[in-house]
């Protein structure tokens, strides 16, 4: 995944949903992230994560209507609970893929993103055909 200059914010989403609306499971799609380059200047942006979003309740909250859905006030509310990782080359980042996110603005005048991108899942899951075709690469 590369970020380009100019870049804006991506929306808030979680790559998989929730299995059920009423137990908590475990992870069934990690993801990692992985830099491919380091950037000193946070002008680039990142990628931001809302804490605890894994859980039903807490991605219901973070998403809960405001006045303006999706104006200021909601923009503001979500980027005051986002943890934004700064991750080195050699860094890797795992998260569960319930948990909501954002690829960050990328503000810089000609620095690109790049980000490897890899996908852990259950050997049952095979949900996340928005991004992903079902056949493998390694058996």
């Amino acid at each position: 995944v590369v970020s380009l200059p100019g870049g804006g914010d991506q929306a808030v989403h979680a790559d998989v949903p929730h299995l059920w609306e009423t137990v908590h499971a475990p992870p069934h799609l990690v993801r990692m992230f992985a830099p491919a380059v380091h950037h000193y200047d946070l002008a680039v942006g990142q990628t931001a994560f809302v804490p605890g979003s894994h859980r039903l309740p807490a991605a219901e909250a973070a998403l809960a209507r405001s006045p303006s859905p999706g104006g200021e006030g909601v923009r503001r509310r979500l980027h005051a609970l986002l943890c934004c990782p700064h991750l080195r080359p050699g860094d890797v980042l795992l998260f569960d893929a319930r948990v909501l996110h954002l690829g960050l603005a990328n503000a810089s005048p000609a620095t690109r993103r790049p980000l490897l991108y890899v996908t852990y899942n259950m050997p049952w899951f095979h949900g996340d055909r928005k991004n992903w075709r079902t056949e493998r690469l390694f058996t």
